[in-house]
């Protein structure tokens, strides 16, 4: 069972908050999903539900890079960033804590 607990009367769990933890070190990241993966050592599995849950609750902006795919050879990719509200909940709720050390890989931005 995961664990959980109620911030701003909305359940966040504990895979959420370490998104969310992403956020709060790096407040105006904006990142893929597998660089989220990296920085939280989380798998595919638990970063894109939880991508699209913070995205529902309005915590995440998405948006598709702007690039010509026959230039790049590779597809576009789904950017993730923090809305206004996002960072207030990452700095603010005492569920999300800092990234251990370990886990603060410097992330590239896109």
């Amino acid at each position: 069972m995961t664990k959980s607990v109620n911030d701003d009367d909305q359940t966040m769990s504990a895979g959420l908050a370490k998104i969310m933890a992403v956020y709060k070190e790096y407040p105006n990241g904006e990142f893929t999903g597998s660089e989220v993966m990296e920085m939280t050592g989380m798998r595919s599995g638990s970063v894109y539900p939880g991508l699209a849950r913070l995205v529902t609750r309005k915590w995440v902006k998405a948006r598709w890079e702007i690039i010509d795919p026959k230039e790049t050879t590779r597809p576009q990719r789904r950017l993730y960033r923090a809305t206004k509200g996002g960072h207030r909940v990452a700095i603010t709720s005492s569920v999300v804590e800092n990234l251990p050390a370990s886990d603060q890989r410097a992330p590239k931005l896109a």
